[in-house]
């Protein structure tokens, strides 16, 4: 997650503005991984998951220090990605345009 992060700015510093990782990586992920990566995924502009086994779902049973489900955390990290993806098209549309 760490690695990704610098990879996304570098890309960004590079001129390409679309740029993202996989959310969760590959293999089997520890649900509060996850959801830090999904937190993480929603100021970026790219994000997707391709790991069958880091899908949002398998996480609802699983609860964050007995206070909220890992799934209500990945829930906000996406909806709070929702609210950002104007403002991520229209900088983007901005810098294309100088």
């Amino acid at each position: 997650m760490g690695s990704s992060v610098t990879s996304v700015m570098a890309q960004n510093v590079a001129g390409i503005q679309l740029s993202g990782v996989d959310v969760c990586g590959s293999g089997t992920p520890y649900p509060e991984l996850c959801a830090r990566w999904y937190m993480v995924a929603a100021f970026q502009p790219l994000s997707r998951t391709t790991n069958n086994l880091a899908a949002p779902w398998l996480f609802e049973d699983k609860v964050y220090e007995d206070t909220v489900s890992y799934l209500d955390i990945i829930k906000q990290a996406m909806f709070l990605k929702l609210h950002l993806v104007k403002y991520f098209y229209s900088s983007m549309q901005y810098n294309s345009a100088k």
